[in-house]
């Protein structure tokens, strides 16, 4: 009897005690790789109106940090580079670059620098979450304000991203996105 309630003793403490060094190094945030780059290297694909004339586009983005609010508290909420889709479409806060190359007649490049805010619409992100931003951008190469909202689905993979940008004497000028990322 006396064994037994040792070895019961035994294995709850075992159980209790803190994970070693390599589990919590699991937890620790992911970092980049070469599958990751090469997934970066794919675009996004654009839809660009301006002044009522339809252009084709390509963008990329890049993180170069993100804050995310609702995650594991044993994780730190701080990404830089890789954001895992479940870390940013859970509740998170990020710093985006944007370039990108708006195709047509006379194809140019563009970029934004954004803030973006991105929040839970249903199970944590997994199903529905929303994105708004903000920021800077160069776009049919007019430094132009950027605002911008996102919808995305199937934790945050499949996604669809408008950005108004606003200039004098031209406020139609829109771009729409179409996501399919996964970093």
């Amino acid at each position: 009897m006396r064994l037994s309630s040792w070895s019961l003793v035994l294995t709850l403490a075992w159980l209790a005690a803190p994970a070693p060094a390599e589990a919590q190094r699991e937890l620790s945030p992911v970092r980049p790789t070469g599958v990751w780059a090469g997934f970066q290297l794919l675009p996004a694909a654009d839809l660009v109106i301006d002044e009522g004339r339809l252009r084709g586009g390509l963008h990329w983005q890049v993180t170069p940090v993100l804050y995310s609010w609702s995650r594991d508290r044993r994780v730190s909420p701080w990404r830089f580079l890789v954001a895992e889709p479940m870390v940013r479409h859970d509740g998170s806060l990020e710093l985006v670059a944007v370039p990108g190359i708006v195709l047509g007649d006379r194809p140019s490049a563009s970029f934004r620098a954004l803030t973006r805010a991105t929040f839970s619409l249903a199970e944590h992100g997994e199903r529905a979450s929303l994105s708004l931003g903000a920021g800077y951008g160069r776009f049919l190469r007019r430094d132009v304000a950027v605002v911008e909202a996102g919808l995305y689905v199937l934790f945050g993979i499949v996604g669809v991203r408008a950005a108004w940008m606003p200039r004098p004497g031209a406020l139609r000028t829109f771009a729409l996105s179409f996501q399919l990322r996964y970093f």
